[in-house]
Parts: C-alpha cells; sequence; structure tokens
C-alpha cells in the first residue's frame, strides 16, 4: 500500500460542527458540506465513507491479489481492479 500516493488511514469523522474526516494525528483531511441540494445526513454519510476508503481499498485489494490465483473469479478481480484503478486516479487505458 505504500506506493500509493493517497492518506492510509486510519481516519474517522468528528460532526460536532461540520462532518470532518480526521486522521489519527489530529489534522483535518476533509470537510463535507450540506447545502439546498445535499442533506446534513448526506453530507455526513460521504465524510464516513470517505473515512473507510482506506480501509476499502486494502480489502480490495487483498481479493485481487486472491482472485488472481483462482481463475474462476475472473469477473470479480476484473471489476475490483477497475474500482483500484479508478481509486488510484488510473484511466482505462491503464490496465
Amino acid at each position: 500500500m505504500s506506493k500509493f500516493k493517497f492518506t492510509s488511514g486510519p481516519l474517522h469523522v468528528e460532526t460536532k460542527w461540520k462532518p470532518y474526516v480526521i486522521q489519527k494525528d489530529g489534522i483535518v483531511l476533509a470537510e463535507t458540506w450540506e447545502n439546498s441540494v445535499i442533506s446534513r445526513a448526506e453530507a455526513e454519510a460521504n465524510a464516513h465513507l470517505y473515512a473507510a476508503a482506506p480501509e476499502m481499498y486494502k480489502e480490495l485489494f487483498r481479493l485481487s491479489a486472491l482472485f488472481r490465483k483462482n481463475s474462476i473469479y475472473l469477473d470479480e478481480r476484473e471489476k475490483i481492479e477497475t474500482i483500484l484503478r479508478k481509486a488510484r486516479g488510473e484511466s482505462e487505458k491503464q490496465k
């Protein structure tokens, strides 16, 4: 995981004033906003999704490696690898 450029976590959410995504040293990584289109509940849900992203990425990365060993899961592996590339900011052409 260290070869990727994103924050590895763990991350958590604080919602006292606004939904904030915080890393373990207390630094705010992101603030999600509510507005006329996005409700407070949706802004909080977005923050929780962001905070869970590093763990989800690690698990998908692990599953992709596991599926690579078993050709039965070829379709699932391709879907997972597409999601991982998207998370890394890679285009479809960089397969």
